[in-house]
């Protein structure tokens, strides 16, 4: 069986740390005009988010 408040707790950490990424690309617009990086910030983000979801292809 599965238990049903520990699934909703697992979805609501899942959906928690989507929505904060989502939301920080929302905000790039107001970040690239206010940082030096500019329009670099979102090439480093990118670079460095799917560094991070392909290092858990290898230490799984």
């Amino acid at each position: 069986m599965v238990n049903v408040t520990a699934f909703l707790l697992v979805i609501m950490f899942g959906s928690s740390t989507w929505l904060t990424i989502n939301a920080i690309w929302v905000e790039l617009s107001l970040y690239t005009s206010r940082l030096p990086e500019g329009w670099s910030l979102p090439s480093y983000l990118s670079l460095i988010i799917q560094v991070f979801l392909n290092c858990f292809l290898f230490f799984r």
